[in-house]
């Protein structure tokens, strides 16, 4: 064991550490040399304690180095307390291994806090260093040792705190306070001899240089020395006087007769009364005699064997008697004083202080010089004694009268404490005086409170109980009664102690009494139902628990516990007369009792049945709790047992076992039975807990209801009192529980809403309302209006009443935002039904109108007229068939839009191209207006390139121009450009009619057409506003205007675009019409004639050979019989449409170049053609140039 081993190691050091008394005693320990003797000595100590080590792994093991070198630094000084931690530290790096940085740590910290308690200690002798100063300095150094075991590698760190934690720390400190006891002691033995080689020096000194004459014998009388008065006296050198007898050297004659006279230091040998003084005449060796006085002593040693004698003579006889015999005197009596077991005072009649022994000091902590003088009352605690009464006992004292008292004091440090204090008279040097003896009783105090502080919990939890309980010798004879016993039996408790217990027993049973004693002395306990007799008489019944116990002095007793069931046993008595059914009564009383002991043993029961342990009741007596429940009940309850004897409370805690029918519960109740056992209850509580869980899992489900719903819920008491909320509650106030619970509606709204509320509530808590639903507005904390319904309901308590309400929150913000919405859509739709009819009768018109004029002038080119009237009709018909385009083109792009159909087409632009195509496209009709039309933009910047979607800018512009001159008769229209970093804001202002203000906010809304705009019958459908800002939106960008009414309008929108720093350039920008492909064939499909003419009148004149198709069958079947250079393939036909035509033709002849043409103008459908093959695609009506370019472009690739 580590211990063993350690103490082992540790036993070795304090023996090498014994050999520092003899470092000390040949060499000193102040001494140069002697402080490194003692260095090297208490590093020898230190290594071999390496040496002998407690090895708990490779490289790591404990030893008692750090007790020898802090012991060494602390007693004898920095030199040697280096050296001896030099020597271990050297050996220690030397060995080193994993605990090499601790150990050599733990060297280092001893050395350096013993060097501090040396210099804390320096100027104090080392023999008065206290064991409590060496076990301060030792915790200190073991304590940073056993913080030094960090330094450990860290996987060994906890399993060496917990292997040798504890002995570093209770050990350690120990053996170096036995190690620094011994040098202290060996310092003081040193210190010792060298006072009594002084002493022996100056008695020396002293018995040769005295001026008395002084002879000193052994106990048979032979002198042993003489000093030189002596040798005087006697005439006699000391040689002849050494080794002989004292009466034959020294002649002694008696003062008055002459006759010689025995020598005075017989009677000493002989332990004979000697007198005070004596008076004899000393006869010299010359003849003469020399009075002289003398003293005579025996020497006796401190075991009181005597030694010799010494006796004392010159001329002053009669003074030196007397002197030797006060010394005498003083010294027994000191001794005497000092020892006796107590504090001892010594005092006048007026109660002064003539001497005090150690004791009053040490127990005061006051020098004798401080009560020499003084009266007690420089003792006495302030306030809390009376000094008068002392007077009295001191005074009564001299009068002969012992007195013993009580006296309570202050020590030196403040300290209060009682004193019992005997006084008596004595006398004192001659002197009348009285001797006090104190001895400190604060231990017997303290031990009387807590006596009485118990006897006060036993009388009253004794006078408390609601039954009877008297306590009896086992002779009957009653020695205490409860309260309740007293009022039971109508005596007083005074008159019932010291009788016999037949008091209270009818004669009829009073022979029972012996017979139930010897019962209760072998059973330990007995259960009866008595009848007893009160002082009046009165006959009344009792259920009587009578069990032997053990009194505090050791006898035995017997307690009764005594239930006064007399108003039971009349009911019984007039319901039940049967003796049988008062035991059935008595058989169904749940409670099992049972007393145990502190250790759990089983001492008595009065278990019915075994149904509820695992042993039967008749094996109860002698067993453990262990023995009849499982393992941690048993342990649970032993703790309890325990705690209901030490704190000498009541015990409740319930329990569940596992029975074949099932789980059972049950109470158990301890009270304590003494000092060494429990008074237990058992009481089955299946069905009650049965309940209450049900209760409880009852009770979870509602609250788990109430937290699931997700309306926030709350419910309060009749004063307005929150008892609860759930958590959609507490999410909609961001609240906890804890701040709403206890508060009420004024803590979280309004004082109005509050007060509304209020009002409501007391409508359901008067019972007026029933249920009432209101709709409200709430404010939560950070400050958001709710819309709610609140509904409200009371719920009763558990007498039926009103208890309170419960309330659920329902919120329909979003239902209210929705119906406003909704009112707002309604009239909307309203208004926009009636812009759509407007759209749909200005459609009619506006279709109506080119169509006239097509269909008019179409009829008047079959008339005799001229070919430049028939070419203006043609023109006019042209024109006509734009207008209606566009208006199919507006109608086409608001449904695109709704069906977001119209995806970014994102290109390089030439952004100064682009303006000029603006400005020649338009600056025509502006002419003809007689308008000014002026493009806005940096002249010098001509190649400035962005990326964007070209086909929409242009749109949006047109339709801004387009406006800008239906809409200005004269003035001026400015377009043009502005660039912000990565934005571009276009814009075109005009003079024109302006929009007024009211209806700025709704001119981009579609079909919407301004009123003076109707009122002037201007063409227009009300949807092209409308489709520039849906165009805008899927660029990103915004869309606004600036306009004045009667002054002119700006129409603007801004989108972010990527600027590059030129543009690219391409090989021809323009194409000429000019071109010939007579080495190709062509092959035109289209299902409709009319446009296979017009696209071969456009083409006959730029291919060697056309061919034409109906449909996608005949164009496959025409390229099998001639392969055909170039194919325009429609889209829609019929037999075979254009996708399945142009990949059968691919898929045979891959090398065909083949243009889709469509009317369709989604590009999704532009996209399929491109992926059945096609190289392009061009949307109907076709127009020459752009036909002629792509052709171009594509058979250029060939």
């Amino acid at each position: 064991m580590i211990i063993i081993e350690l103490i082992y190691n540790l036993s070795v050091l304090v023996a090498i550490s014994v050999l520092s008394g003899f470092v000390s005693q040949r060499f000193g320990k102040t001494s140069k040399k002697g402080q490194i003797m003692h260095g090297f000595l208490f590093g020898t100590a230190a290594v071999v304690g390496i040496l002998n080590p407690v090895v708990l792994s490779e490289g790591l093991f404990f030893d008692g180095r750090s007790i020898v070198i802090s012991i060494s630094a602390m007693f004898f000084g920095p030199v040697s307390g280096l050296i001896s931690a030099l020597m271990p530290l050297i050996y220690r790096a030397y060995i080193g291994g994993a605990g090499i940085y601790m150990g050599i740590s733990v060297i280092i910290t001893s050395f350096l806090i013993g060097w501090y308690f040396n210099s804390e200690l320096k100027g104090q002798k080392k023999q008065n260093i206290r064991p409590f100063t060496i076990y301060k300095m030792a915790l200190i150094v073991h304590t940073v040792m056993i913080m030094l075991i960090y330094l450990l590698p860290s996987a060994q760190q906890i399993s060496t705190l917990i292997e040798t934690g504890v002995t570093i720390m209770l050990i350690y400190p120990v053996i170096t306070v036995i190690i620094g006891k011994i040098l202290a002691d060996q310092e003081s033995n040193i210190t010792l001899v060298n006072e009594l080689r002084e002493i022996e020096r100056i008695f020396r000194t002293t018995f040769y240089s005295i001026g008395d004459a002084i002879i000193t014998t052994d106990n048979k009388g032979h002198i042993r020395q003489a000093n030189a008065e002596a040798v005087k006296l006697c005439g006699v050198p000391e040689s002849d006087l050494l080794g002989k007898d004292i009466g034959e050297a020294l002649l002694l004659l008696n003062e008055k007769t002459g006759l010689k006279t025995e020598n005075p230091i017989y009677k000493a040998l002989r332990n004979e009364y000697l007198p005070q003084s004596e008076s004899f005449l000393l006869k010299h060796k010359n003849g003469f005699t020399i009075p002289v006085s003398d003293s005579v002593s025996p020497i006796i040693d401190q075991n009181k064997d005597l030694l010799g004698a010494v006796f004392v003579f010159r001329d002053k006889r009669p003074e030196i008697i007397r002197n030797n015999e006060l010394l005498k005197s003083a010294e027994s009596y000191r001794n005497l004083f000092n020892n006796i077991g107590g504090a001892a005072y010594v005092q006048d009649r007026q109660g002064r202080f003539i001497d005090v022994n150690d004791g009053a000091t040490h127990l005061y902590g006051y020098p004798k010089e401080y009560f020499i003088g003084k009266t007690p009352a420089i003792l006495s605690a302030p306030g809390m004694n009376d000094l008068e009464a002392l007077s009295d006992h001191i005074e009564a004292a001299f009068n002969g009268e012992a007195r013993v008292f009580e006296f309570w004091g202050r020590k030196s440090d403040g300290t209060v404490f009682p004193k019992e204090v005997h006084i008596f008279k004595t006398s004192y040097q001659d002197q009348e005086a009285i001797f006090a003896l104190g001895y400190d009783i604060g231990l017997r105090k303290k031990a009387e409170k807590d006596l009485q502080s118990i006897q006060e919990r036993y009388e009253t939890l004794f006078n408390a109980s609601p039954v009877g309980i008297i306590l009896e010798d086992l002779n009957g004879f009653i020695m205490d009664a409860n309260k309740t016993a007293c009022e039971d039996y109508g005596y007083s408790r005074n008159e019932l102690i010291g009788n016999h217990i037949g008091i209270v027993v009818d004669d009829i049973h009073k022979p029972e009494i012996s017979k139930n004693i010897e019962k209760i002395k072998f059973n330990k306990i007995l259960y009866t139902r008595v009848e007893g007799v009160t002082r009046e008489g009165v006959t009344k019944f009792f259920e009587l628990i009578e069990t032997l116990i053990e009194l505090p002095d050791g006898r035995q007793g017997i307690l009764s516990i005594s239930n006064n069931i007399t108003e039971q046993v009349k009911a019984e008595k007039t319901l039940i007369e049967s003796e049988s059914r008062n035991k059935a009564i008595l058989t169904a009383i749940p409670d099992v009792f049972f007393r145990i002991s502190k250790e759990g043993l089983i001492i008595d029961q009065t278990a019915k049945d075994s149904g509820n342990f695992d042993v039967s009741s008749a094996e109860f007596i002698g067993k453990t709790l262990s023995d009849i429940l499982p393992a941690k009940l048993a342990e649970d309850g032993l703790a309890y047992i325990q705690k209901a004897i030490s704190e000498d409370k009541l015990q409740q805690f319930e329990y569940k076992l596992n029975r074949p029918e099932g789980i059972q519960w049950y109470e158990a109740r301890m009270v304590r039975s003494g000092d060494e056992e429990v008074f237990t209850i058992i009481r089955t509580i299946t069905d009650r807990k049965i309940a209450e869980i049900e209760i409880q899992h009852q009770k979870h489900f509602i609250e788990t209801m109430l937290e699931s719903i997700p309306n926030p819920l709350f419910y309060m008491d009749k004063n307005g009192i929150f008892m609860g909320v759930n958590k959609a509650f507490r999410d909609l106030y961001d609240i906890e529980e804890s701040d709403i619970i206890g508060k009420n509606i004024y803590d979280i709204e309004t004082d109005y809403n509050a007060n509304r509320y209020r009002e409501s509530d007391r409508m359901i808590f008067e019972g007026i309302d029933k249920i009432q639903v209101l709709e409200r507005t709430i404010i939560l904390p950070n400050g958001e209006h709710l819309e709610v319904i609140l509904t409200k309901s009371p719920f009763p308590d558990a007498n039926g009443e009103i208890g309170g309400l419960i309330g659920m929150i329902t919120d329909i913000t979003a239902r209210k935002k929705m119906e406003t919405e909704l009112k707002i859509a309604k009239e909307r739709a309203e208004e926009s039904d009636n812009l759509k009819t407007s759209f749909l009768n200005n459609m009619n018109h506006e279709i109506r109108t080119p169509l006239n004029a097509i269909v008019g002038f179409s009829d008047l080119l079959f008339e005799d007229y001229t070919e430049e009237e028939k070419k203006s009709f043609v023109v006019t018909i042209n024109n006509n068939s734009e207008q209606l385009l566009r208006i199919i083109d507006d109608v086409l792009s608001i449904s695109r839009l709704d069906a977001e159909h119209l995806p970014l087409e994102i290109e390089s632009i030439n952004l100064h191209k682009l303006m000029y195509d603006l400005y020649n496209s338009f600056s025509l009709q502006c002419e003809q207006k007689k308008l000014e039309f002026e493009l806005d933009i940096d002249l010098t910047d001509n190649q400035l390139t962005i990326i964007a979607d070209k086909g929409k800018i242009r749109q949006v512009m047109t339709g801004f121009i387009e406006n800008a001159i239906k809409y200005t008769s004269s003035g001026k229209i400015v377009f043009g450009y502005e660039i912000h970093s990565n934005s571009i804001r276009f814009f075109v202002k005009d003079t024109g009619l302006g929009v007024p203000s009211d209806e700025q906010a709704k001119i981009f809304d579609r079909f919407y057409r301004g009123h003076e705009v109707q009122n002037k019958a201007l063409r227009g459908n009300g949807l092209g506003l409308s489709i520039s800002k849906g165009l805008v939106e899927i660029m990103g960008g915004t869309i606004g205007l600036v306009s004045e009414h009667g002054k002119g309008s700006e129409f603007y929108f801004q989108i972010e675009v990527q600027v590059l720093p030129e543009f690219p350039k391409t090989e021809a920008d323009q194409y000429s019409k000019n071109i010939n492909f007579n080495d190709l064939s062509l092959l035109l499909v289209d299902d409709e004639p009319d446009n296979l003419d017009l696209l071969f009148a456009l083409l006959h004149q730029h291919f060697g050979e056309i061919g034409t198709a109906r449909n996608g069958m005949e164009a496959v079947n025409l390229m099998h019989t001639k392969r055909y250079s170039v194919i325009l393939m429609d889209i829609k036909m019929p037999v075979l449409n254009g996708f399945e035509a142009t990949s059968e033709i691919l898929s045979s002849y891959p090398g065909t170049l083949i243009i889709g043409q469509t009317a369709y103008s989604q590009p999704e459908e532009i996209q399929k053609m491109l992926d059945c093959g096609a190289k392009a695609c061009i949307v109907k009506p076709i127009e020459s140039a752009e036909l002629i370019k792509i052709l171009q472009t594509e058979i250029s690739k060939l």
